[in-house]
């Protein structure tokens, strides 16, 4: 393999070879397979055609989200392929779907490192990386109904289509132990309400859209509440599913989840899997179980919506309905009104809590600033 060379000569000129991309091919699995044909690394292939005085670009896993339609420009030149085919093979083919617009420079929490199905590599002429398995709600094969994988079995080096084995095995095999990446051990999934689950989520990435309830909702904007329930989750321990902790979750270490970038990529897929099956549960029966969530968690509409940006309406509109907004710096009920309302609790046998009061009197009772919550500790003393 030719490595390391210069020509400017080459920036000019067309490719030789150029492969057709295969159904869902990402662009740096398509990219990496022109190199090969032209027997030179990608890096060395991608400096040749895109020299870094002209091109800031460089050759990382990134740039299936970050490329821009000027280098699609000249890529279509170079290999007579239109504009629009090569940037269906990029993230950005996303946009409106997974998010309003991808990503382009950064982390993205949706998108995840290179991921391959073992049984497609085995029954596939040439092995290739798919589109749709650098989103992180893709964990499993859905021809085979197998997990993914990110790693070599043997040595957990990550999958990288732009390096080799030896200078001659390609990145179906591991580029550091040369592990034979199709022959990794399969691990079928058990049809269950968790595969259930997490089949819906894909077909909501697919079409683009989710009905709950009055509301038809742009996929986007319910992924946005996907990820910041899975803070809760695992950064808050809000895991009280159904009525008890969910035992799944609890085992779940929320250290490897970060404050400040909740990246999906910090857990396993097996745990993605376990994590997206449960959250769409919640919305199964909606609104009904996400306020049993927001009750036996303890959750206020303060809660449920910190740190989102944009809160979208149709989600402002049911958290509010549930745990409704609170004037925090008011007094909207007298000290007696809270004693009768502990009064009827008691009687009817229900938990005297903050939850409890906060959906009877349509009070906030987990606020410090209206002091509601430490009046109710007095009471209780």
């Amino acid at each position: 393999m030719i490595r390391g060379i210069k020509n400017p000569l080459i920036e000019k000129s067309k490719f030789l070879i150029t492969p057709e991309p295969f159904e869902n091919e990402i662009f740096s699995s398509w990219f990496a397979r022109c190199a090969y044909a032209h027997h030179t690394y990608p890096k060395t292939f991608w400096h040749l055609h895109f020299p870094l005085k002209k091109f800031t670009y460089n050759l990382t896993p990134n740039i299936d989200a970050s490329i821009l339609e000027d280098v699609l420009e000249v890529l279509s030149e170079k290999t007579s392929f239109p504009v629009k085919k090569l940037k269906n093979m990029t993230m950005p083919s996303y946009d409106g779907y997974l998010q309003e617009e991808i990503i382009r420079n950064g982390s993205n929490k949706f998108l995840t490192q290179y991921r391959f199905c073992p049984k497609c590599w085995e029954e596939e002429k040439i092995p290739y990386l798919k589109k749709e398995h650098r989103i992180v709600f893709y964990t499993f094969c859905k021809k085979h109904k197998c997990y993914l994988h990110d790693k070599c079995p043997k040595c957990n080096t990550p999958i990288n289509p732009y390096k080799m084995y030896n200078n001659e095995l390609k990145y179906n095999f591991c580029t550091k132990c040369g592990f034979e990446l199709c022959k990794t051990d399969v691990q079928y999934i058990e049809k269950n309400i968790l595969f259930e689950s997490n089949t819906q989520l894909l077909e909501i990435l697919e079409k683009g859209y989710i009905n709950l309830g009055k509301f038809i909702i742009y996929s986007f904007s319910f992924f946005d509440i996907l990820a910041h329930i899975s803070k809760l989750i695992l950064l808050h321990k809000k895991i009280i599913i159904k009525n008890s902790e969910n035992i799944f979750l609890k085992n779940f270490n929320s250290n490897t989840f970060s404050k400040t970038n909740n990246s999906f990529a910090r857990i396993s897929i097996y745990e993605q899997y376990l994590l997206f099956g449960i959250i769409i549960n919640l919305f199964e029966s909606f609104p009904k179980d996400l306020k049993k969530y927001m009750l036996h968690n303890k959750l206020s509409y303060f809660d449920m919506v910190q740190d989102i940006k944009e809160v979208p309406y149709w989600y402002e509109t049911t958290i509010n309905d549930i745990s409704p907004k609170i004037i925090y710096c008011a007094r909207m009920i007298t000290d007696k009104e809270i004693v009768n309302a502990i009064s009827y609790l008691e009687k009817r046998k229900l938990i005297v809590n903050q939850a409890n009061l906060t959906n009877l009197l349509n009070c906030n009772f987990f606020s410090s600033y209206n002091h509601l919550k430490h009046f109710l500790k007095k009471l209780q003393q």
